[in-house]
Formats: C-alpha cells, structure tokens, sequence
C-alpha cells in the first residue's frame, strides 16, 4: 500500500515541477554505468561473437543488478529509520522515473507553433523531440512526428515505468529503467547499419567525410574507423550528436567531430562560402516520405540535398547517398539523382548499389520490404 500511495504522490509531484533542467537528472548515472561496464568488458572479452555475446550478457545482468539494488537498499534502510521516511524516499524514486509534464511542455511547443500558423517555428520545436531532419515537413508531417514521438515517449516514460511500480515498487522500476537505458545506448547495433557503415568506409580512407544525417553515428564512426583523415558527423539532433559522440568514445575514435545543424542549411552555406573542405559526402536521411500523397515534396527533397552535395564535391570526390522510403522507389531514385547530376552539372560513375541486408528479408508480395536504396557515385 505505500508504494502504490508513493506511486501516486511521485506522479503528482511529476505533474507539478516536472524535470527541470537545472537539476542532475539520476537516470545518466545509469547512463555512465553503462559506459563504463561497456569499455572495461569490452577489454577483457575476445572481440568474437561468442565474447561479445558473452559480454553483452554479463553488462546487462550487472546493469539490472546494480540499479535495481540501489533503490531497493535505499528503501529498506529509508524503512529502518520509519514509515515516513521510506515513504518520502519511493516517491521521490518513482518521481525520477517520469516524464509526464515535460512530454506534455515539449509537445504543447509544437501545438502552439502549428496552432499561430508558424511551421518554421513548428519544424524547429519538433526537432527537439525526434531523430528524424525536420527541414522539409509540412504541417501534417510535423504534426505526424510530434504524435509519433509522443505515443513512444508515453509509453517508454509514463506508461510503462507505472506499471512496473505498481506491481514492484520503486525498485522494480529503476530495475525497467535499466533496461530501457541500455537499449537506449546499445541497443541500435545491427546488421543493417553494419551493412551499409561497411560498404560506405570502403571509400573513406585518407578522405575528409561529411556525414549528413549522423544520428547516432553509424556511418561516422565506420568511416573514421577504416582510416578516414577527418569526419564531421551532422544532425539537427543535439541528443542524437550526444549519442553519436559516446559511441565515437567508446570506439576510442579521434578523428571525429560533430556539428549540430540543419543539413539543408548547412549545404547551402557551404555553396555560398565556394568553400568545401570534404572530399566524400554521406547523405542518409530519415524518410522523407511515408504516404504517396508527400512523395513528391520528398521527390524534391532528395534531389535538392544530392544535388548541393553534388556541386560541392571536388572532381574524384565521392558520394554515398540512401533513401529508406519503399514510397520512393529505386526507379525514382535512380531518376533523382540523374535530375540532380544534370542540374549540378557534374557526371556520375556507379562505383556500387546495395539494398537491405538479409536480416531486413524483401518479400515480393509485400512490396513494403523492398525500402532501402544505397548508392555509392563518384564524381567524374
């Protein structure tokens, strides 16, 4: 019955004050566990599969363990003292593990942005809660993501930790907490991005690489890795940077630096300074397009940001470029960079093109699966 009476007043005390940004928020210590678990068992394990299997396991059994025996000792020595003072202690516990007012502040930004007809402003405050480059939606699109953001975030920090308290207490949310941290941070490896990050750094070495649309980091950190002379990681997500800049840590990566922009700005800046000091540029950006009714905005969209990337290129330079929309086909894509090509005034060779990994399987049936394109072009 106290937990559930903390539960509430934790809830309550969420809806008040929320999260203030001036405060230490606990949950990056879990963070920093991590980190931290992550270098050392990294160095004491084989890098084979089975070792990294192995070690992956034994950090997220020491992760779970510790961050839920915390709370939980917290807890039983707040109760050896009195009643009260366990009470005062699981609700500030289960206060840290909500984010209800601030998802609601930073989704009413978005609302009240689109609501005064300004979708600049809109575009920006939405880029504040998801991954994905804001730059071309329209109204529909930034209301899309702002929902899309919000009913993940609902569930991840609301929904889901109550659930956990309410069967377990404190403890056990801090026990769901970890669980969603670590997949926060590690969990974004995979083959698809293994896939294509290798395919890309086959170009890079001895290269000065742009990385637009960075998120966290895959196609940077392959490209630094396979001995890019510099890379500059970009995404309008200072978060997504954030991530990008520990896994380049993690990796012991020097040669990287990260920039928070507006890809489609940052282009167009360069273009206007005739100054460019990259010799290979990687275009991944987030679907422009998930209807028919927008594909041709994203049509436009592609183009624009291939064909800047294209003047900017020295000849011999080299660029890779992707779309994982299946509403732009390879058929347009393929038209795309053509328009592009002719429009920037340069002439392509195909070094290579590749499609999803074989752990993202194409069904002819469902044309859905057949989403990702990745072009490999030199400019000659």
């Amino acid at each position: 019955m106290i937990s559930l009476l903390a539960l509430l007043a934790g809830f309550l005390l969420d809806l008040l004050i929320g999260d203030p940004h001036f405060l230490y928020h606990p949950v990056r210590l879990v963070g920093a566990l991590i980190s931290f678990l992550e270098k050392v068992i990294r160095k004491i394990f084989p890098k084979t599969e089975k070792g990294e299997l192995a070690g992956g396991t034994l950090m997220a059994v020491l992760v779970m363990a510790v961050t839920t025996a915390v709370p939980a000792l917290l807890l039983y020595f707040a109760g050896l003292w009195c009643v009260q003072a366990r009470f005062v202690v699981e609700m500030i516990l289960c206060y840290w593990l909500l984010a209800t007012k601030s998802l609601k502040d930073e989704s009413m930004k978005v609302y009240d942005k689109l609501a005064a007809g300004d979708l600049e402003g809109s575009r920006y405050a939405v880029s504040m809660i998801v991954g994905r480059d804001t730059a071309v939606l329209d109204e529909k699109g930034v209301t899309k993501a702002a929902v899309e953001t919000g009913a993940e975030n609902t569930s991840d920090g609301i929904i889901a930790p109550m659930l956990f308290m309410a069967i377990g207490g404190a403890a056990f949310g801090w026990f769901y907490k970890s669980i969603n941290t670590m997949d926060s941070m590690v969990g974004y490896k995979n083959d698809k991005y293994l896939y294509f990050g290798r395919a890309a750094a086959k170009l890079a070495r001895g290269r000065r690489v742009l990385d637009c649309f960075t998120h966290t980091g895959a196609f940077a950190l392959n490209a630094a890795a396979a001995g890019a002379e510099h890379v500059t990681a970009v995404d309008v997500s200072a978060f997504a940077l954030e991530l990008a800049a520990e896994n380049g840590k993690r990796n012991g990566l020097t040669n990287l630096d990260y920039k928070c922009a507006d890809v489609f700005d940052l282009l167009t800046e360069m273009a206007k300074e005739k100054k460019c000091d990259y010799d290979y540029i990687i275009l991944d950006p987030p679907a422009f397009t998930k209807s028919r009714a927008t594909a041709k905005n994203a049509y436009h969209g592609y183009k624009e940001i291939n064909r800047k990337a294209m003047r900017l290129l020295p000849r011999g330079g080299d660029l890779a470029t992707c779309s994982c929309s299946h509403f732009m086909t390879d058929e347009m894509f393929r038209k795309m960079l053509r328009e592009a090509a002719l429009d920037a005034g340069v002439t392509l060779r195909q070094i290579e093109a590749r499609q999803q990994a074989p752990d993202h399987p194409i069904l002819p049936e469902v044309p859905e699966t057949d989403y990702l394109k990745f072009y490999l072009l030199q400019v000659v």
